[in-house]
């Protein structure tokens, strides 16, 4: 499955986008929407987008930051429709891809979430959803915030 115009400014409002380089929560230098520096990228100074060096020190243009971000969201997208076995609406794939970005594919592939939503009875899904709302251990009421967007997503059609 691929993100719907829908899921793309989902996830840009939940990941912000900004065209020079930031620190995330983490620690780690970033730009556009939750693009994460390479070392590379770094001793370049350059982002290869679409196949063009684009040098990022003093920014990116919008169009820019977009076109990042949908070739960061391609090999996600493909990734998370590999992992998923069962049927999703849009706004299901939406709400999931915005889950494995903010807590990285690997931690949603072992999650008892994804294992809920491949079992098929959904039941109890929304509780295991919204246990990824930690960072450093602690309850993060920004991660509670977007874990309920999440859950709002998903359950709309």
């Amino acid at each position: 499955m691929n993100l719907s115009e829908n899921g793309l400014a989902f996830l840009s409002h939940e990941e912000g986008l900004r065209t020079t380089v930031y620190q995330d929560r983490g620690g780690l230098d970033t730009i556009g929407v939750g693009h994460l520096i390479t070392a590379q990228e770094k001793a370049s100074g350059t982002i290869l987008i679409g196949g063009t060096p684009a040098p990022y020190k003093q920014g990116l243009s919008l169009a820019q930051v977009r076109d990042l971000f949908a070739q960061d969201c391609a090999p996600r997208e493909a990734a998370l429709s590999g992992m998923v076995v069962c049927p999703l609406s849009d706004n299901q794939f939406a709400a999931l891809f915005s889950l494995g970005f903010n807590i990285g594919l690997a931690n949603l592939k072992a999650s008892s979430a994804l294992h809920i939503i491949n079992g098929g009875d959904w039941t109890d899904l929304e509780a295991h959803w919204k246990l990824w709302n930690h960072d450093g251990g602690v309850v993060d009421p920004e991660l509670v915030g977007r874990r309920d967007r999440e859950w709002q997503l998903w359950s709309t059609s």
